[in-house]
């Protein structure tokens, strides 16, 4: 598993890649120390705004606490990021805190996801083609621990802003009933949902979901029954679940065909009890949506500051090295950055320039993002959930043998990535043997023989 690294190891990485070899000339050489110092001198900076940050931040002193110990199953998840508590967001963060126990991280999601979703298409940014503000964010957790709850948040707070909010997903056609330029919020209670129909054969929603994610000019897909076209549509979608219930219905071709990885995932430690929540007065954020959505469209731009951080930042995510299945649940985190530091600009009124604190405090907040979806895979191996996962693969590999056997050596290799030990592959073995799922013969070499039918 990758470890991401703080933001001062971008400085290290940056030195390398401009450092010059013996065979560059002077004055290139010269260049590329004055970049590195440059660099040097920008991560300073805000290395100090960070740590500030810290100083004024309301409740600082309490946090270390509350990360770890309200949830000792979040516990090896780095802290989130205090740089990332700007503005509106710590504003908000601080009036849930007054009625929820739901993790700050949850009610951090929720106004990132409400902001994006009412600037629409309003603001831009040159990434290959036009890159939107839209997210699709997923709070997953424990069961109980309040994140449909501070999700539900969203779209109340979206709703009274005079947005259009759809709770659930139906069809690819519903989609496309009143979907179009004016931004749309899909609330999900429970993102698997979203996939069991999504599955259906011959289902166009999933497909439709992961291809107006880029809110492309047009959409138009001609369908047998029902075509669907779509002018300049935008999107996004908030939704929570547990790890148990999303590895019940996700699988790994849902992140490496594309769904899954148009998704930022995020979870944190649950926040003490409130024995006496109180109504949270919300109509800050709703004003400011009402603000966001009526901004001109314009194209965002990153500083000079900013612009060079941001290359050395995208030299060295790219040099990391995540196993094939966090490599695309991560795969968009760089596009994230970049949309979270559009909403910043755009609250913070610095548009059309994206500066450089705005820049940083995205990046830690990707930089965590992928820390989740790397716990988020984890939970794959762990419980009652992945011992399920593994008969399955283990029926799966048996019904695709010749004459439905195989051995139990080809069958522990076939799945080598699947189960975290032996130990735990014997157990699941030996279970699905004693409930007749599976029927073993030995050869005369000792070779155990596995077939899901009674030997003869």
């Amino acid at each position: 598993m990758a470890t991401l690294k703080p933001e001062s190891a971008l400085l290290s990485r940056h030195r390398q890649s401009v450092a010059p070899s013996s065979s560059e000339s002077a004055m290139q050489s010269d260049a590329a120390r004055k970049i590195a110092r440059a660099l040097e001198s920008d991560l300073a900076l805000l290395s100090e705004a960070e740590t500030q940050s810290h100083q004024r931040s309301v409740g600082d002193t309490n946090d270390g606490a509350r990360e770890s110990e309200s949830d000792p199953e979040r516990s090896e998840l780095p802290a989130f990021p205090r740089l990332a508590w700007r503005g509106i967001f710590a504003q908000y963060r601080d009036e849930m805190r007054k009625c929820s126990e739901a993790s700050d991280v949850y009610n951090f999601l929720t106004i990132w996801v409400a902001a994006g979703n009412a600037l629409g298409r309003r603001i831009s940014f040159r990434y290959g083609m036009p890159l939107f503000t839209n997210v699709y964010g997923i709070a997953f957790g424990a069961s109980g621990d309040f994140k449909t709850s501070a999700c539900r948040r969203g779209s109340e707070i979206t709703e009274r802003a005079g947005l259009r909010v759809v709770r659930g997903i139906g069809s690819g056609e519903g989609i496309a009933a009143g979907l179009g330029e004016e931004p749309t919020l899909y609330f999900l209670e429970e993102f698997t949902s979203l996939l069991r129909p999504g599955k259906w054969e011959g289902s166009t929603l999933l497909p439709t979901l992961t291809e107006i994610f880029d809110c492309p000019e047009r959409y138009e897909r001609e369908y047998r029954k029902n075509p669907i076209v779509l002018n300049r549509p935008v999107c996004s979608i908030l939704a929570a679940t547990t790890e148990a219930w999303f590895w019940r219905d996700v699988r790994e071709n849902d992140f490496e065909g594309g769904f899954g990885n148009r998704f930022v995932y995020l979870t944190g430690p649950r926040n003490p009890p409130v024995s006496l929540p109180g109504v949270p007065n919300l109509q800050f954020a709703i004003d400011a949506l009402h603000e966001l959505k009526d901004v001109r469209e314009q194209e965002a731009r990153l500083d000079a500051k900013a612009q060079r951080i941001w290359e050395a930042f995208y030299l060295y995510w790219r040099k990391e090295h995540f196993a094939p299945l966090e490599g695309a649940a991560t795969k968009r985190i760089p596009a994230y950055v970049l949309k979270l530091a559009m909403t910043y600009s755009c609250l913070e009124r610095t548009l059309p320039e994206i500066q450089a604190e705005q820049l940083i405090a995205a990046m830690q907040v990707g930089r965590y993002a992928a820390r989740c979806a790397q716990h988020l895979i984890g939970a794959r191996f762990s419980g009652a959930n992945a011992l399920r996962e593994l008969e399955k693969r283990i029926l799966a590999v048996v019904a695709r043998s010749p004459r439905l056997t195989t051995s139990k050596r080809d069958l522990y290799r076939a799945l080598a990535r699947h189960y975290q030990n032996s130990e735990q592959f014997n157990r699941v073995f030996e279970s699905m043997v004693r409930a007749g799922s599976l029927y073993v013969q030995l050869s005369n070499h000792r070779r155990a023989y596995v077939s899901s039918e009674p030997f003869d």
